[in-house]
């Protein structure tokens, strides 16, 4: 990328490259169900200046790659791979925060994998808060590779069950994209995240507001940490609950001379400490933007002059406004206020899928403009009739159906929309419908092509694999 002005197409072969080392050269990361021996990534030690390399490598080859991704005009097949690719990035790395290097310890490491136990509220592991928005986010995207198909699937089923363990549930961290839930004075900052940077800062002896050995997370500091902006300690005489228990009495007793107050005032900012957390957070937020981010405004984020990004456009700058409640995001020129979208008034969009639902809070993110939505499925009956089609019903109820140029009459559209309705079921309807010489020739008409195609090539809806035994048996 570096040679752009010598390489002809030199952002092309950096996305094509990418893709490569995720798809085809890196294992992709196994659920938890499949057994330690059964992956990669934990079933040989990982020492502590290996895990911390590819920390650094990993977010690198993230900044490089969407610098030259967002540079490039944009399709939905180039969207498809470019949000697979960096889900696959996201889980490698979230795989390698997640491991314990032997001989060393990795705080971070141990309170994300939940090896370090503490109480019983505060035990457990903590995982992305992914699955949900990107199995929404690709259903309707076309997956035109079958190895992209099953790229989708596993990293769905990974972070699906990422950090679950027989007795409970993972917590939840970097919930960007639930803009409703974080609405408010606490903004950006779930429970899963305030649970996380509380006890990091515990183990950094920087947490205020211990009263009797009981430490109450202040909201606004946990933010400010998060973002890399708390330096000082404050008294040290709100960190006795941060002591093991065998030395908090031994603690309280001892008076605390002033002249060790210049000795504690201030300490490495959290993210110094741990720069996987920062790596995690940036890789995990610019993972939502392009779930979320599906629209004519945003779809194509190129420079307004022309000018491809650089990979240090790709550096995120974190605020907290601890009046407001709010977190601040600054990077690729852009502005954006986490939480914004629950404030904005909802909108009624008349369709059936995901791509063309984003007009309703989700769309007004970016705060410098309004958006509408751009990528719509082409197997959409909504999309085809041009009004609402969610059931048989409403196609009965609906006088006057397209005719594709003449190509169908109303009886067969009426039958192509009908099979329309029915995921999956419409994959051998629809190829029995075509397979008959005077409609096979309606397929010259590009909306029919472009439907077909999207009834064979997008994933649709995903069930989580415990879901699908359930209802097998």
């Amino acid at each position: 990328m570096n040679q752009r002005g010598l390489v002809s197409n030199a952002d092309r072969h950096v996305v094509a490259m990418t893709q490569h080392l995720f798809y085809e050269v890196l294992p992709m990361p196994l659920p938890i169900s499949k057994g330690v021996s059964a992956c990669f990534w934990r079933k040989m030690p990982m020492y502590y200046e290996t895990q911390g390399s590819l920390v650094r490598e990993l977010w690198l080859v993230v900044q490089y790659f969407l610098a030259s991704s967002l540079s490039l005009p944009l399709n939905t097949h180039h969207h498809s791979v470019r949000l697979l690719t960096l889900v696959s990035a996201l889980s490698v790395l979230d795989a390698v925060v997640r491991r314990n290097p032997p001989h060393s310890q990795n705080d971070l490491s141990r309170v994300y994998s939940g090896a370090l136990r503490g109480s019983q509220k505060k035990s457990g592991a903590f995982t992305v808060d992914l699955q949900l928005q990107l199995a929404e986010s690709t259903e309707e995207l076309p997956l035109w590779d079958p190895h992209a198909q099953e790229i989708r699937s596993g990293l769905l089923d990974y972070f699906a069950t990422a950090g679950d363990t027989h007795s409970r549930k993972a917590r939840r961290v970097f919930a960007f994209n639930d803009m409703r839930l974080n609405a408010g004075l606490n903004a950006g900052l779930n429970a899963g995240d305030k649970e996380l940077i509380h006890r990091l800062a515990l183990l950094r002896g920087s947490v205020r507001g211990c009263v009797s050995g009981s430490c109450v997370p202040d909201s606004a500091r946990l933010g400010r940490y998060l973002t890399g902006e708390a330096e000082e300690l404050g008294d040290p005489s709100n960190l006795v609950g941060s002591f093991p228990v065998p030395l908090r009495e031994l603690a309280r007793k001892t008076p605390l001379q002033k002249s060790n107050l210049k000795s504690v005032k201030k300490v490495p900012e959290l993210l110094s400490a741990f720069p996987g957390l920062a790596a995690l957070r940036d890789v995990t937020f610019l993972v939502h933007l392009l779930c979320v981010k599906i629209t004519s405004a945003t779809l194509d984020i190129r420079r307004p002059d022309g000018t491809p990004w650089n990979a240090s456009d790709l550096l995120l700058k974190w605020e907290y406004n601890a009046e407001e409640g709010r977190l601040r995001v600054t990077g690729l020129g852009r502005s954006l206020v986490l939480g914004e979208a629950a404030l904005q008034p909802e909108r009624t969009v008349e369709t059936s899928g995901f791509l063309s639902r984003l007009g309703s809070a989700m769309t007004s993110l970016w705060s410098s403009q309004v958006q509408t939505p751009a990528l719509v499925s082409a197997a959409g009956a909504s999309h085809l009739a041009n009004q609402s089609i969610q059931s048989e019903d409403d196609v009965l109820h609906t006088p006057d159906l397209p005719s594709f140029g003449k190509q169908l009459s109303q009886a067969e559209s009426e039958e192509l929309l009908s099979f329309l309705t029915v995921p999956y079921l419409r994959v051998p309807l629809l190829l029995q419908f075509f397979n008959n010489r005077k409609r096979f020739t309606a397929l010259n008409h590009p909306q029919l092509q472009a439907m077909l195609d999207a009834v064979l090539f997008e994933p649709g809806a995903f069930e989580e694999q415990t879901t699908a035994s359930l209802g097998a048996n």
